[in-house]
């Protein structure tokens, strides 16, 4: 439960750590 990973387009299926600049393809499927 790291408070770096954020919702990545709103989908919550898809998280996207703050280490990348952008959610793009950087989302992993949770």
């Amino acid at each position: 439960m790291d408070d770096d990973e954020q919702y990545c387009g709103g989908t919550t299926s898809l998280y996207c750590r703050t280490d990348y600049f952008h959610c793009e393809s950087t989302c992993i499927p949770n």
